[in-house]
């Protein structure tokens, strides 16, 4: 190939190096990961429509979430006593289940739930905006996991949904750290202590929205796709 193809430059040197060659020694073009505009989310724990808030995950479960963490903190937040539920969408039964299991060992059965029959193409964008007000993100410690932009991140972001998450070279690459994304290290406590400020915080649902979305648009969106795709070709 005359010229390779990555997400971001910190997933381009990530990959480079996994195999043994330097970014320096080749020549690669960046064309940012493209998600659709969704609907935008009610956000009514925030707007204090609810009595309670709901905290969201969806993905495909793997290393890279840091699973056994981020329970550990919903643990945490049970006992700080905020009014929440965990929502667990991983639309591969099996996957599923081992969530479930994971759930009962760390007796969060009372809080959280696993569903499995939600996807983008089959309810789930609805259901994260008639619901969902805060997604958990990734918190994993691999050297994989400290450097890529994780695709949920981009959702939650085009629906205006805050997000807590693990800091990440891409989410620096992109500033995504600076507002739009709320950052915290891959510890329980502390990613307890985030999601509880952001329950207690006065929260400008409208305000961060149009941040969040209007950054989404200018960074991620079908447009600035084909506006890269123009050059590569002009």
């Amino acid at each position: 190939a005359d010229e390779l193809i990555f997400l971001n430059k910190s997933e381009a040197e990530f990959y480079l190096h996994e195999c043994g060659l330097l970014s320096s020694e080749v020549q690669y073009r960046v064309f940012p990961l493209v998600t659709p505009l969704r609907s935008r989310a009610q956000l009514r724990g925030f707007k204090r429509e609810n009595e309670y808030f709901t905290l969201c995950w969806w993905g495909k479960a793997a290393q890279i979430h840091g699973f056994d963490i981020m329970l550990e903190a919903v643990n945490l937040l049970k006992k700080r006593g905020p009014n929440f539920h965990l929502y667990l969408m991983e639309i591969d039964q099996k996957r599923a289940l081992v969530l479930e299991e994971r759930l009962q060992i760390h007796n969060l059965q009372d809080v959280a739930s696993v569903r499995f029959d939600l996807s983008f193409s089959d309810g789930l964008e609805e259901f994260l905006a008639q619901h969902c007000d805060i997604a958990l993100g990734s918190f994993g410690d691999t050297d994989f996991a400290k450097t890529v932009l994780i695709n949920k991140a981009l959702d939650a972001m085009s629906m205006g949904i805050p997000m807590v998450t693990r800091n990440t070279k891409a989410i620096t690459e992109f500033e995504l750290n600076n507002g739009i994304l709320t950052i915290c290290e891959p510890d329980p406590t502390i990613i307890c202590d985030k999601v509880v400020s952001l329950m207690e915080s006065e929260f400008d649902v409208d305000e961060y929205q149009q941040v969040a979305i209007d950054t989404h648009q200018r960074l991620f969106s079908p447009e600035r796709f084909f506006r890269e795709l123009d050059l590569l070709f002009h």
